[in-house]
């Protein structure tokens, strides 16, 4: 006999996210997107956050936000991944690069700085 499993409503948004976070990774994780995949990929990453948001902390609550901007950089939806915050990213960009330079060890400074410097930051710069 198969028995259904009851959640508390705190045990179903805990749920709910695991699944979103992990249908997100898996379309990641394909080497191409069909037009509802991508959809689909919105989708479960503003699930998976919404739902990390009702019963996670700060630390779940970044990743998901990081996850959603990541999701939204794949498809090329770099507006969207700023949430309209260009001048707000550029302003964040120039502090790293000022905090960049008051690295102390010569190659952790290279190594940060070379990264930093290695693309135009989807058109913030």
């Amino acid at each position: 006999m198969n028995e259904k499993q009851q959640y508390s409503l705190l045990e179903a948004h805990q749920e709910y996210a695991k699944q979103a976070n992990r249908r997100v990774w898996e379309l990641i994780d394909q080497t191409s997107l069909t037009t509802g995949e991508e959809d689909e990929l919105i989708l479960a990453a503003n699930a998976s956050l919404y739902h990390w948001k009702q019963v996670g902390g700060a630390i779940q609550s970044q990743r998901g936000y990081w996850l959603l901007s990541r999701v939204y950089v794949l498809l090329g939806r770099v507006q969207d991944a700023l949430a309209g915050e260009i001048q707000l990213a550029r302003e964040h960009l120039k502090a790293a690069e000022e905090l960049g330079q008051a690295i102390q060890d010569n190659e952790d400074q290279k190594i940060f700085l070379e990264d930093l410097n290695s693309g135009d930051w989807y058109g913030i710069r």
